[in-house]
């Protein structure tokens, strides 16, 4: 921990960056909407809406549908169009620190 940068946000060991987490997102509601289950994903929607301030179309109890997967990968490129700096705070859209 001391040789970590304490000026960056990390997540699961890696400087924080949405992209792989938008990555993630998919993937899973990809695979919910062939099987056609719940997203059963709470932390990386919850994250994302927090970061971006846009809130995700999806939660945990979502059921996936063609619809529902469509929103989602809508969702995922309104975050890739913004300028994200991996590390830096972002609260509701805004860098923080």
């Amino acid at each position: 921990m001391a040789a970590r940068d304490h000026s960056v946000y990390y997540y699961r060991g890696e400087p924080a960056h949405p992209a792989p987490l938008c990555k993630q997102l998919a993937a899973r509601a990809a695979s919910a909407t062939y099987t056609r289950e719940t997203l059963g994903m709470f932390e990386i929607p919850r994250m994302l809406s927090i970061w971006s301030g846009v809130l995700c179309p999806v939660d945990s109890g979502t059921l996936m549908t063609q619809d529902r997967l469509g929103e989602v990968l809508q969702y995922i490129k309104t975050l890739a169009e913004r300028d994200w700096v991996a590390g830096a705070k972002y609260f509701y859209g805004h860098r923080v620190g």
